[in-house]
């Protein structure tokens, strides 16, 4: 049926618009708005007024303030990227932005070309072929790789966590080796102390022009700069190596450690740091590490003598004639101890002996008996400028000798008899001083006499200790029983073996003196035998 209806169809009357669903018409209505008297028609242009009664729920997947929170912001964005007119940092660690950070890496680069050799292609490009023409490379189009990252499986966006987490912050610390974990911007600072460190390496070798210097043209070899070619220049031989090794490495346990070869050393200097309860002994050995032996040393800083050491500090003794040395550690608490040792090799082994020395470029001749171009001329000294260009030499090699004269007298060569020329001869004696010795054993804990008081003053100028306990013993010298300090020494012997300590030097030069008129004491801080010795004088 049709869909309108008229009305009064009798006598023509208005159609109104319908819409007839199964027989049923349904009126067509157009919606308008307005206030009374009026009225509005609702189109694009005039969309129907509504008034929301409440709070709708936001669509399934809507960010809402709460996830919107981690997002990045421009302000921070900005902070961290930095500005186009972000000015590079001066260093390769000091705070900035990725701007100035990339800033600071296109300086480092552009001063690492500025010291490449020029030599290496015409146009100032690395050659490839060695022909030092630049090569073409050159791609329509290049496919994505497998596995590759499309728009699609970016669609995730970055958060302001995540962001801080992989670029770091502006003052991150630059990791300590190349493959530690860090963000961006300490990989950055990595990068540019690495290639300060390569500049720095280059800087010396190459010169101005960016040619290597004259003599240096082999890579891989070391040889002597000729300023004319042919000719030898000398060689001077100003410092000798120092050999370094860690004999116990942060560890927190008795045990012996590693060794440090010394053959052809003199001294070694021991190094010892942490945080510990432990006593820490020196030993050496003669025959390669099957024997071992306490080392005396002293304690750097101090007059302490021994061959332990309970505490941090740097301890120096001789290892001339030793060929290993090792720092036997026993644990009782604490965190770690380490030990370094140094040693540093006898001046006589730093010269090699089986070549002729050489002066101002010529060998020197090591001919006797003739004169030739490379034999030295050597100008003796003498106190009396009269004898310029002078030296008399008498009598000949094979020519009798007289016999010189003392204060106008020839001097006596009779045996068995004295007469006027007899010379009188008045044995040294330290200066005149009178030089004792003692010895003996101490094994009380506390006070041990050693010397009875004297006149004057005691002057020690050598002395030994040893014992062969496995306990520790502190040994004072002392001025007067418990009296006043003069020297200290720690002894403590490893199982089976003997232990000591011993120290001289040339009178009238001592060590250590007591008081005027007062006895030598040594006070043990345990009761443990020490066997001692001292040689003195009795002086004011």
């Amino acid at each position: 049926m049709a869909d309108n209806v008229t009305l009064n169809t009798g006598s023509g009357g208005d159609t109104i618009a319908a819409d007839d669903i199964g027989g049923v018409k349904h009126q067509l209505v157009k919606v308008e708005f307005g206030v009374a008297d009026s009225a509005t028609p609702v189109s694009s242009s005039n969309p129907l007024p509504v008034v929301q009664t409440g709070t709708p729920a936001l669509p399934t997947g809507a960010a809402t303030e709460s996830t919107l929170g981690g997002v990045l912001t421009q302000t921070d964005f900005d902070t961290k990227v930095g500005s186009l007119t972000e000015t590079a940092p001066t260093t390769d660690t000091a705070s900035s932005g990725l701007n100035g950070r990339l800033q600071r890496i296109a300086q480092r680069i552009t001063s690492l070309i500025a010291l490449l050799p020029t030599a290496l292609g015409s146009g100032g490009g690395l050659k490839v072929d060695g022909s030092g023409t630049a090569l073409p490379v050159s791609a329509a189009s290049l496919p994505l790789p497998s596995g590759a990252a499309t728009e699609t499986t970016l669609g995730s966006v970055l958060t302001q966590t995540d962001f801080d987490t992989k670029t770091g912050s502006l003052t991150e610390t630059a990791p300590s080796t190349d493959t530690a974990s860090s963000g961006l911007n300490g990989r950055l600072q990595r990068i540019a102390q690495r290639i300060t460190s390569l500049i720095t390496a280059l800087g010396s070798p190459f010169q101005a022009g960016g040619a290597l210097g004259a003599g240096s043209a082999i890579i891989g070899k070391v040889g002597i700069d000729q300023t004319t070619p042919g000719t030898t220049n000398g060689i001077s031989l100003t410092s000798m190596v120092l050999t370094s090794a860690t004999l116990q490495n942060a560890v927190s346990a008795t045990g012996n450690g590693s060794t440090l070869t010394v053959s052809g050393y003199d001294t070694v200097v021991f190094q010892v740091s942490g945080t510990f309860t432990a006593t820490v002994t020196f030993e050496a050995s003669a025959d390669s590490g099957t024997t071992w032996t306490s080392l005396s040393t002293v304690q750097v800083g101090t007059a302490l003598i021994g061959n332990t050491a309970t505490a941090a500090g740097v301890f120096r003794g001789s290892c001339s004639g030793f060929t290993t040395v090792r720092a036997r550690v026993t644990w009782t608490s604490g965190t770690s101890v380490t030990v370094i040792a140094n040693v540093v090799p006898d001046a006589t082994h730093a010269f090699a002996s089986n070549a002729n020395m050489m002066i101002g470029g010529t060998t020197v001749d090591g001919n006797s008996g003739s004169k030739s171009a490379q034999t030295v001329r050597v100008v003796l000294a003498t106190d009396q400028p009269q004898l310029t260009n002078k030296l008399l030499v008498t009598p000949d090699a094979n020519s009798a000798v007289n016999c010189a004269q003392m204060a106008g007298t020839a001097t006596s060569v009779g045996v068995g008899s004295s007469d006027n020329g007899t010379q009188r001869i008045v044995p040294a004696n330290a200066n005149g001083k009178t030089l004792l010795s003692a010895g003996g054993s101490a094994s009380t804990s506390g006070n041990n006499t050693l010397v009875a008081a004297g006149t004057n003053k005691l002057k020690v100028y050598a002395f030994t200790l040893s014992t062969t306990s496995t306990t520790s013993v502190t040994c004072i010298f002392q001025s007067g029983a418990s009296g006043t300090e003069l020297w200290r020494v720690v002894l403590q012997a490893p199982t089976s073996v003997s232990t000591g300590a011993n120290l001289v030097v040339q009178p009238p030069a001592w060590l250590f003196a007591t008081a005027s008129a007062t006895l030598l004491n040594l006070n043990l801080s345990a009761a443990q035998t020490v066997h001692w010795s001292v040689s003195y004088f009795d002086e004011a």
